[in-house]
Parts: structure tokens; sequence; C-alpha cells
């Protein structure tokens, strides 16, 4: 997806640029950076403990340099304690709002059989404090990308980050799934905040 596809893009970034991946999985998107990018400074984020190991595995084993990485959830408010759901079968569905994950399920219910889908979305709470993504970007700096694959909060992440910072964004590349009109709201928020925002299937 990311590697062959170009799931995320091919954007042109310019000399050094500062990159922050929210939601970081296991390190796949901030790996094609630096490969790419090799002078990029980034900035990931990634909550659930097994893919955040995985994170610094890759970083490690690549011998990454300028990555700084937190094994932290981001959303509109500082909030202790806060339940997700981690799916050890689809990790990467892992999320705080598993309610969000029905179009998703009803998309692999083609490819799958319905006890198989079943047995991904066997998940377990898991209690992971929330952090602003403001309160973790230090002084405005320019921000030539920032990616968000959330599994259904992107719009809280977008909340938490206050105006000096938006005005430091060059763009935004989100995954959002088409449930209860977000891909709608996260357009309506970009273009509010003067940005252009194009939506692709």
């Amino acid at each position: 997806e990311i590697f062959t596809f170009d799931g995320y893009g091919d954007p042109e970034l310019g000399a050094r640029p500062f990159v922050v991946d929210v939601g970081a999985n296991i390190g796949m998107f901030l790996l094609r950076t630096k490969l790419r990018h090799p002078d990029a400074e980034v900035l990931a984020f990634e909550p659930m403990a097994d893919l955040a190991e995985c994170v610094r595995r890759n970083v490690a084993h690549h011998n990454l340099t300028d990555v700084t990485f937190h094994q932290m959830a981001l959303g509109e408010s500082t909030r202790p304690g806060v339940p997700f759901t981690y799916f050890p079968l689809r990790p990467s569905g892992s999320t705080r709002y598993p309610q969000r994950q029905e179009a998703l399920r009803a998309v692999l219910a083609q490819s799958f059989p319905p006890r198989t889908v079943q047995r991904m979305y066997r998940g377990r709470e898991v209690r992971i404090d929330v952090e602003r993504l403001s309160d973790q970007l230090g002084a405005p700096r320019p921000i030539q990308l920032l990616k968000i694959d959330t599994s259904g909060s992107e719009l809280e992440v977008l909340s938490g980050l206050d105006a000096a910072h938006w005005d430091m964004v060059e763009r935004i590349i989100l995954d959002v799934q088409d449930v209860e009109g977000r891909v709608t709201a996260v357009r309506d928020a970009l273009a509010d905040r003067g940005l252009n925002p194009d939506v692709r299937p």
C-alpha cells in the first residue's frame, strides 16, 4: 500500500523537510519518507504498544536518524486513561472509536469469510492517555507534511492544533473512512483553515 501503490502519494517536500506522522503503525510511512528524503526530520506518534515496539525496531534496524518517536495518542484535548480498542489480528484498525469501523468491516466481508472478519475484529480494551498535537510540536515552524491515519479520530487530532501551528502546515495527508459524514467534516475543517482539500477514493 505504501511502497508499491503510493497510498499516501509522493509529494515534493523540498530540502530538509519537517514531517509529522500521526498514526505511525509499524513505521512504514516513516521509513518511506526517510528513504526518499534522507535529510527529513520526522516526528512520529503511535499509541499501541505492540506497534510502537515495531516502530522502534524499524528505526533502529534501518539506522534512521533525525527521527523522534512518541508512544502516544493524540486528540482534541489532554485526557488520561481514554479507552481504545486493540485488534491483535488487525492492529492497523486499532482505534479510539471501534464503532466507526463498520464500513471497513463491510469491505473486508467482500473478500473474507464472515468468521475470519469476526476474528479480525476481536479486540481488547486498552487505556491510553491522550495529548494534544500542538503540545508536542514546540515553537511554531514550517511543517512540510502532516500525515494523519488514526482509524477514526482524524478530526480530533486536527482539533488539537493551535492556530499558530495551523499556519505552519503546508500540506496534510489524511486517511479517512467515510462514516457518519466524516470525509465532509474533515474537508470542511481543512477548508476553514484556508487549505484546498482534494478528496480521493
